[in-house]
């Protein structure tokens, strides 16, 4: 009993010494909510913005809520802007700086969000004493949208305020983003709600952005290029917290340049790299490997090819009934576990890394041999037609001979010359193309020989009888 408890004892030591030195070690979040930029510097009297972003790699995300909170004797907030990703409010975003507060809930339409980040809503703050801040989550929750509302494991993010005790000056209007001494607008943070990740590839041909703009700001400049480096100039567009363009142009990867401005001048050029592949992949081949150790299976090279994104998987269908998943590579193998006999379906889609696929199909059976193609079906089909029609045939010309009935000869003169009568010569030209038929029956596998014995013995008996 002394030494069970003595052992219970240093296991519990052991838990706890293993917990407080490695915390980290816990179950991944699949969704998280967090707050950009996760630092900012700035004086007393300081004014700055940060943004709410939701983020859903694992699955599409359906609603979320949250409560922020902040110290209420270095911070106070200004202003909330609920431009994002949000359909529907539930509940306004709502602040409170006696609380040090800031909550919302709302709702994103079908088909949800799913991606690597995107604007919920944006808050813009005062600093009011030196020293850190901290702006974190006190709650924080996301559903899916599969129907249920799923709760999704979500990880709480933060962000620093360092506030000096310079002084940050203003004019009568608050200044966001105040950049510096020179009061101009600090390079704007960029949202897009089509290609949130500028390091996904996205099946889209349209974009829509977005960014904050406070009360000071006066005027909007942007473009849209292949370049990376744009400096776009002082050309205003009007005082816009979005852009859209319906139509793209050419796969690839694409920026987008924007620059905002207040009384005091022009921010820097901010850059938004988003990535377009609107087109499947352009090839897709599959090939049967043919190997005696195959018993009731059988084994396929898949060869699939994207110019802009890549592949990135193979869904591989057997009989519509049994799929599997391989991971992306310009070539795969695929083995079938063991099946019944007979002739099955093979489907392949091979998807590029924007989700655009391409689907091939083929048959095969498991006795190592192709499935006949189309050709092959209707190359089938006539011989066992011409088959059929020689045993009709065959058949009609016996029945004559046993009951003196001129079925055949009628029928064979009404198909040939409709009622006319034939001489013996043409009578005798046509039973040689009848034993043509017939040869070429015994070529495609048929066993005629006997037949065909039976039938010249037939013909002569007729020709004694007729003489």
């Amino acid at each position: 009993m002394f030494f069970r408890q003595i052992k219970n004892i240093i296991s519990a030591i052991i838990l706890l010494i293993g917990t407080l030195l490695f915390p980290q070690f816990s179950h991944a979040a699949d969704a998280s909510l967090y707050i950009s930029p996760s630092s900012v510097s700035t004086g007393i009297g300081g004014i700055f913005t940060v943004s709410v972003l939701l983020a859903s790699n694992a699955q599409s995300a359906n609603a979320t809520s949250f409560v922020a909170t902040f110290p209420n004797d270095k911070l106070e907030v200004t202003s909330v802007n609920k431009t994002g990703i949000i359909s529907l409010w539930v509940q306004d975003p709502t602040f409170s700086n006696t609380a040090g507060t800031v909550s919302g809930e709302g709702v994103i339409f079908n088909p949800g969000y799913q991606g690597g980040g995107a604007k919920i809503m944006s808050i813009t703050f005062r600093a009011k004493n030196s020293g850190s801040a901290k702006i974190s989550f006190a709650s924080g929750s996301i559903l899916a949208n599969d129907g249920s509302g799923t709760a999704i494991p979500t990880a709480l993010g933060s962000s620093t305020i360092t506030i000096s005790s310079t002084t940050t000056p203003t004019t009568s209007t608050d200044l966001t983003n105040v950049a510096g001494t020179n009061g101009k607008p600090q390079l704007p943070t960029i949202f897009s709600d089509t290609h949130p990740d500028s390091e996904k590839w996205y099946r889209q041909n349209y974009a829509h952005f977005t960014w904050d703009m406070a009360d000071e700001m006066t005027d909007v400049s942007a473009a849209l290029d292949r370049s990376p480096t744009t400096r776009i100039g002082t050309q205003s567009i009007g005082r816009l917290q979005s852009f859209s363009s319906s139509d793209i142009g050419e796969d690839g990867i694409w920026y987008f340049h924007l620059r905002t401005k207040n009384i005091l001048g022009w921010s820097n050029t901010a850059h938004f790299a988003f990535r377009v592949d609107s087109e499947p992949p352009s090839k897709l081949t599959i090939s049967r490997v043919y190997e005696d150790t195959l018993i009731n299976r059988a084994r396929f090279n898949l060869e699939a090819s994207d110019a802009t994104s890549g592949i990135d998987k193979y869904l591989v269908t057997i009989d519509k009934k049994y799929s599997t998943e391989l991971n992306g590579n310009i070539t795969q193998t695929f083995e079938t576990e063991n099946l019944t006999g007979g002739i099955h379906t093979l489907t392949v889609r091979a998807f590029d890394k924007a989700g655009n696929y391409k689907e091939e199909r083929i048959y095969f059976n498991i006795d190592g041999q192709q499935a006949p193609n189309t050709l092959t079906s209707i190359a089938q089909f006539l011989v066992i037609f011409m088959s059929l029609l020689a045993i009709i045939t065959m058949l009609m010309y016996i029945f004559e001979k046993f009951t003196g009935h001129p079925m055949f000869s009628k029928a064979k003169h009404h198909a040939l010359y409709g009622r006319k009568s034939i001489s013996n010569a043409e009578a005798e030209h046509e039973m040689e193309k009848i034993k043509a038929m017939l040869e070429r029956l015994n070529n495609l596998g048929h066993d005629t020989e006997e037949t065909l014995k039976n039938f010249q013995k037939e013909i002569k008996k007729s020709k004694q009888k007729k003489k």
